[in-house]
């Protein structure tokens, strides 16, 4: 029996009801962006590699996607990071589980970022 290997990809639509999925358990704003710089913000997002994260030495996931594209919009200044990237994970796992344990999601500023 051989594995269904699930394909990563970017869509770059926009949502509007994210907070109304029973899957998300925290929500972070990350930066304010001005609208100008949506569509070269987008296209950013949609270049990052999906494939194995050098970076991080890890087989690309959903989280380690983030954790690149954290890393990535930081460097080129579409956003600000004042945490390191694993503290911001582990910021957003201890909020996930808080949250789980509690029946609750969260919409929020994440504090490891200037927004």
């Amino acid at each position: 029996m051989s594995a269904v290997r699930k394909v990563l990809g970017y869509d770059k639509g926009y949502s509007e009801n994210v907070i109304n999925s029973n899957k998300i358990l925290v929500a972070w704003k990350l930066a304010v962006v001005d609208p100008v710089l949506h569509e070269p913000f987008r296209t950013r997002l949609s270049e990052i590699p999906i494939q194995y994260s050098t970076r991080f030495r890890e087989a690309m996931t959903c989280r380690v996607w983030i954790k690149e594209e954290l890393f990535h919009l930081d460097d080129e200044g579409f956003i600000k990071l004042i945490e390191s990237i694993d503290d911001i994970e582990h910021d957003a796992i201890f909020s996930a589980m808080q949250n789980k344990v509690e029946g609750r999601q969260t919409v929020a500023k994440c504090s490891g970022t200037v927004a």
